[in-house]
Parts: C-alpha cells; sequence; structure tokens
C-alpha cells in the first residue's frame, strides 16, 4: 500500500504530466503518442475515470458534466429532456427566467401558438430583433439603412424578455449571459 507521501508524489508528477500534454506540448500527435509509448491523452482520461469509478465517484461517459452554448429549450423537446438533465448551457436567456417581461412574453407567446410550445434563446432573439429596429427607425427619424445604422448605437430596451439590453458602438447587443442547468422537464 503507497504511503501518503508516495500518493502525493505520483499525483504531482501525473498533474506535471497532463500540464505537458495539455498545455506545454499540444504540438504533440496522439498517434504520436501511441506508436512510441503505447498510450495518449485519450488513455490518461480513461484511466483517470477508471481511477474515479473504483473509488465509487460516478464519472462515467453516460454521465459526464456538458456544457453548451447551443442547446435551447425547443431543442431539448427534440432531444428529450431525460437525456440532457444535468447539463449546463451559457445563454443569454431561458423560457424559464423569472421576470415580468418574460413571464407576459411567455403567456402571449404561447396564447397564440399553444401551451405545448416552448421557447428557447433563438427564438427570443428573433422575436427582439424587431424592436430593436424599431427603436433604431424612430432615433433615426427613417427607414434609410445607413441612417439607421447610425442611430444603432446606444439604443436601450428594458422591455425584453431577457431585461435589459443595449446595442453596443460596435453594433452588437449588450446583455445578460446566464448558465442554467438542464431539468428533466426540458427546462433550464
Amino acid at each position: 500500500m503507497p504511503t501518503q507521501q508516495e500518493i502525493e508524489l505520483q499525483a504531482a508528477a501525473f498533474r506535471r504530466l497532463q500540464q505537458h500534454l495539455m498545455q506545454d506540448r499540444t504540438d504533440v500527435q496522439n498517434i504520436d503518442m501511441m506508436n512510441l509509448a503505447g498510450f495518449c491523452r485519450n488513455c490518461l482520461s480513461r484511466w483517470y475515470q477508471e481511477a474515479a469509478n473504483e473509488r465509487g465517484i460516478d464519472m462515467t461517459k453516460e454521465k459526464p458534466v456538458l456544457l453548451t452554448i447551443s442547446v435551447t429549450e425547443d431543442e431539448i423537446r427534440g432531444i428529450g429532456g431525460e437525456n440532457i438533465e444535468g447539463a449546463y448551457a451559457a445563454m443569454k436567456y431561458f423560457q424559464s427566467l423569472d421576470n415580468e417581461n418574460n413571464k407576459d412574453f411567455v403567456s402571449a407567446f404561447k396564447e397564440r401558438w399553444g401551451d405545448d410550445i416552448v421557447i428557447g434563446d433563438v427564438t427570443q432573439a428573433a422575436y427582439l430583433g424587431p424592436w430593436l429596429w424599431k427603436a433604431a427607425v424612430e432615433k433615426a427619424g427613417s427607414f434609410d439603412i445607413d441612417k439607421v445604422r447610425l442611430a444603432s448605437p446606444g439604443i436601450e430596451l428594458t422591455t425584453a424578455p431577457e431585461g435589459y439590453v443595449r446595442v453596443h458602438e460596435n453594433h452588437h447587443l449588450w446583455s445578460k449571459t446566464r448558465l442554467g442547468l438542464a431539468k428533466p422537464d426540458g427546462q433550464y
């Protein structure tokens, strides 16, 4: 049985090997390692996972930690909430946001399209776009594209389902980034 000191030295050596392969020498290809040493980065991650499983720590391939920036509530409907439960998503909008703007938006959307409809980040962005355009047209006092483009920076909306948004000088939209945890019902 290894001593605590041996375990600490082995762990330090492993961390150094991991840093070497994952940060210092990313030019080394897995195939090179397989041909020369008979193992690769994938082997190291699998060995780590096996050691965790032997100790009762659930790190199976079936239950990895997943972070997505593209799986919205409406897409989960097709995937099935049970298949993505526990995954994290980074987006600016979730249907479950608890603010008055969103409650009104979700209610009106479901009234129009049915109670079974779900709303994702892309749908909310498609809804928001015309309101930003309207505000820019009103600020420009014209439908002329060049005038509207020049008027767009600084546009602020407090009525968006996601909450406050502002058009930056570079024409990108400033809004909050949120992290959500997928639930079995398909919501974050």
